[in-house]
């Protein structure tokens, strides 16, 4: 049952919402992004994105298809939205972001350029999952299924007992050798299900590419028979 337009307002007057990309009170009719914010997303060029993606990757496995929505800069309004999504339980925002992705990927499906048959979320430990409640790449994948159509496999899972490190400073080979600790294929699914497949793996966002390059080379003896990478922002 719908709720009356005058019972909104009034939720709205004593519960307003904010946005989450500059905190300013969300007008009747906005959901998540208020209308200023969503006109100045600052969204890269589907080819500009899958460069700038290669040329981070150590190519220790091969990535078919990379693409990211926003460009992400310190302080900026791409920085609020995935410190909502992460730090302040905002898995509703995760989740609508994830369908405008899911819409993005499917107008590049429709042009013939990318297919999957999988996604993929990167895991987060089971620490960060139990203090979060959620995590942020399996809300974005369940948006991006939903539009998409593309089912969600939890092919991959975070070892705890692994200790994390700043990627930053580190050379690429060492980035990726430091993060191979931290993941592994979930054993409890069917891999037969993925041979022959083309898979796409989910994160929030890309730095170093050395996680998601990782979470690729794990499936090299999956017999999957492509895998692309896809998050919402690319740090710049």
């Amino acid at each position: 049952m719908a709720i009356p337009e005058y019972l909104d307002d009034f939720v709205h007057l004593f519960f307003p919402a904010y946005c989450a990309g500059c905190d300013n009170v969300l007008s009747t009719g906005e959901q998540l992004l208020c209308t200023s914010c969503r006109l100045e997303l600052p969204v890269l060029s589907v080819a500009d994105a899958e460069r700038e993606m290669m040329e981070r990757l150590t190519h220790e496995v091969e990535i078919s298809f990379a693409f990211c929505w926003l460009s992400y800069q310190k302080k900026g309004m791409v920085s609020n939205i995935l410190h909502s999504l992460k730090y302040e339980g905002n898995a509703k925002l995760a989740y609508g972001l994830g369908r405008i992705l899911g819409c993005r990927l499917f107008d590049l499906n429709e042009q013939g350029d990318m297919h999957f048959d999988y996604l993929v979320p990167v895991p987060i430990s089971k620490s960060k999952l139990k203090k979060r409640g959620y995590n942020q790449a399996n809300e974005l994948a369940q948006g991006i299924s939903d539009v998409s159509g593309i089912p969600i496999i939890d092919a991959l899972k975070r070892l705890d007992n692994s200790k994390q490190f700043s990627q930053t400073t580190k050379h690429r080979q060492e980035r990726f050798e430091n993060v191979k600790q931290q993941f592994a294929l979930n054993t409890q699914i069917e891999f037969e299900k993925l041979h022959g497949q083309h898979i796409i793996i989910i994160d929030d966002v890309f730095t170093t590419g050395a996680t998601l390059e990782v979470c690729a080379s794990l499936f090299r003896n999956v017999q999957v028979k492509s895998i692309g990478i896809c998050t919402l922002s690319l740090t710049v």
